[in-house]
């Protein structure tokens, strides 16, 4: 009988379920992870939106390219390159759609470019306005071969 007993007292040693200590291990982990997520994620949620939008503009310069060697001249808005059709009325097709930046804002472009080139194009980034330093700082076409400050 007493066999029987110890046994059951076994299983039920084994089906009680976390200690204390157990579970206040645990709520301590997941309140760290949930601290360190919390203060580094803006952090790559602005460096990610940064190399979004110099990959959008370096698409976009790549059909500004085709464009000039199509049309042999650049155009004067970047909604030609949606709707661009050669000397024969031919339509082109460079871009589907223009992409907005990251801030969901229209790309600026300027022809002549700044920064000695023929033509740029920029966003002005997370504070919508020209000029801005750190998160807020312009990502530009005639900057983006140089170092940043991020």
């Amino acid at each position: 009988m007493k066999k029987t007993e110890n046994q059951r007292d076994e299983v039920r040693r084994r089906n009680a379920g976390f200690t204390l200590v157990e579970i206040m291990i645990v709520v301590t982990i997941i309140g760290l992870l949930a601290t360190l997520v919390t203060f580094s994620a803006p952090e790559m949620i602005h460096r990610n939106r940064v190399k979004v939008c110099m990959r959008n503009i370096e698409m976009l310069q790549n059909a500004v390219d085709i464009y000039y060697s199509e049309m042999g001249s650049f155009p004067k808005e970047l909604t030609e390159l949606v709707n661009a059709k050669d000397q024969d009325g031919i339509a082109l097709k460079i871009i589907k759609k223009l992409p907005k930046d990251p801030w969901n804002n229209d790309f600026v472009y300027e022809v002549p470019g700044k920064g000695g080139e023929e033509y740029s194009i920029s966003s002005y980034g997370a504070d919508k306005a020209q000029g801005g330093d750190g998160k807020n700082a312009d990502i530009t076409s005639w900057e983006m071969g140089q170092p940043s400050g991020e």
